[in-house]
C-alpha cells in the first residue's frame, strides 16, 4: 500500500496530486471507522440459549401470544442482552420481555427474588374474619393469602370455614363477603373456605386462547381444579341453614388476581349482587416455568371465566357502583339490598 502512495519526485505534479488524494481518502476512511461505535459484544452461547429458551416459552404459552410481533420481540430482547456472558446477564432482557407481553400479570423471579418470596407472602397474607352484622347478617372478610405450602393452604381454608361456622350458629338471613382488600395469592384455599356460602358445583374455569382450560368447583369442604383437590378444610365442612341465602359481595380497585377469581365464582349464583368498584384487572391464571439457573418464569396463560362461560380479561365490574371505602351502616347500599331480599324481609322486625 505504501509503495502505491509514495511516488518518485521526478514523476511531477500528477503523481503528487494522486498521492495527496490517496492519503486524504485513507484518512477519511480511518476517521469514519473511528467515529462508528464499536459493535456490541456478542452473547455467549449459554446466554443466547437461555434467552432463546425463555422467548420460546413465552411464545408458546402467553395468553397474548397471537397478538405479539415475535420476530421484533426476539430482536429487541437479544439486542438488550448484548454482551451477556451467562444466564444472569440476560435477566434485564427477560424482564423487558415479560413487560412486552402486555398482560400485566406475568412475572420473572430470579433466585434472589425467589428467596425473598416466602417472607413477602407471609407479610401480605391476612387472617379470615367473620362476625354478625346488625344482628341479622353474616359478614366474612376473605383476605390475601399467598403461601404455596399445602399444609398452610389447608389451614387457611379451615380457618375461613371455622369463621363462617361461628357466625352461622346465629342463623343470619344473608351474608356480606368482603373482597375489597384481597390482593390475590392462592385462590384455592379462599374458594374452599368460602365454599359453604358460594354453594356446590362448578363455579368457574380458566380459558386459554384456544378455548381450553380447567374448571373450578366446590364440594363438601374441597376446592377442585377439574378432578384434583387443590385445597380442603381439615374439619367437618360447614353447611348453612338456608340453602341459598342472599349474598352481597364487596369488591374494589385493590381486589386483584385470586381475589377477582373469588368474585367471579359468585357470578351466576342466585340471590347474589356485587357492590363496589371495578377491580384491578389481573384476571388471568398463571403457569410457572422453572428455568435452568433457578429462576422462575410466571406466565399468564388463561383468562378467568364464570360458571356461565363468560370470560373476564379486564377485571370485574360491580352490579352496583358503591364507594368501596364506605362502612356497612344500616342505610348503606349493600345492607339495604340484603334487607330487601327474600328470607330477610320478614326475618326480624
Amino acid at each position: 500500500m505504501f509503495q502505491e502512495i509514495i511516488m518518485p519526485r521526478r514523476s511531477g505534479i500528477l503523481p503528487t496530486v494522486h498521492t495527496l488524494l490517496t492519503w486524504l481518502c485513507w484518512l477519511a476512511m480511518c476517521s469514519m471507522a473511528a467515529a462508528q461505535p464499536a459493535s456490541p459484544a456478542a452473547l455467549s452461547e449459554s446466554a443466547r440459549t437461555y434467552l432463546e429458551g425463555v422467548i420460546s416459552l413465552a411464545q408458546a404459552n402467553s395468553i397474548n401470544r397471537s397478538q405479539i410481533d415475535w420476530p421484533g420481540v426476539r430482536r429487541e430482547a437479544l439486542s438488550r442482552a448484548a454482551g451477556a456472558q451467562d444466564e444472569a446477564g440476560t435477566h434485564p432482557a427477560v424482564q423487558w420481555l415479560v413487560s412486552a407481553l402486555g398482560d400485566r400479570h406475568s412475572a420473572f423471579l430470579d433466585p434472589a427474588a425467589l428467596k425473598a418470596l416466602p417472607a413477602r407472602s407471609a407479610a401480605v397474607s391476612g387472617k379470615p374474619e367473620a362476625r354478625l352484622l346488625h344482628d341479622r347478617f353474616g359478614f366474612v372478610l376473605v383476605p390475601t393469602f399467598g403461601s404455596p405450602v399445602q399444609a398452610s393452604i389447608d389451614q387457611f381454608a379451615t380457618d375461613l370455614h371455622g369463621a363462617i361456622g361461628s357466625v352461622e350458629a346465629s342463623h343470619p338471613c344473608g351474608w356480606v363477603v368482603d373482597l375489597r382488600s384481597n390482593g390475590g395469592g392462592n385462590m384455592w384455599p379462599m374458594l374452599a373456605g368460602v365454599g359453604p356460602i358460594i354453594g356446590t358445583g362448578r363455579l368457574g374455569s380458566f380459558q386459554d386462547p384456544d378455548g381450553r382450560g380447567a374448571t373450578w368447583s366446590y364440594q363438601a369442604g374441597e376446592a377442585k381444579t377439574d378432578s384434583r383437590t387443590a385445597a380442603k378444610t381439615l374439619r367437618t365442612p360447614v353447611t348453612l341453614h338456608g340453602e341459598m341465602p342472599p349474598v352481597a359481595v364487596l369488591i374494589g380497585s385493590t381486589t386483584a388476581s385470586s381475589g377477582e377469581a373469588i368474585a367471579i365464582a359468585f357470578r351466576g349464583r342466585a340471590s347474589t349482587r356485587l357492590f363496589g368498584a371495578h377491580t384491578k384487572g389481573l384476571t388471568t391464571s398463571n403457569r410457572v416455568f422453572p428455568l435452568s439457573d433457578g429462576s422462575l418464569l410466571n406466565l399468564a396463560t388463561a383468562a378467568f371465566a364464570d360458571r356461565t362461560g363468560a370470560s373476564y380479561r379486564d377485571g370485574v365490574i360491580p352490579d352496583e357502583v358503591w364507594d368501596a371505602s364506605s362502612d356497612l351502616a344500616k342505610d348503606s347500599l349493600p345492607i339495604t339490598w340484603l334487607a330487601a331480599q327474600q328470607g330477610c324481609v320478614a326475618d326480624r322486625p
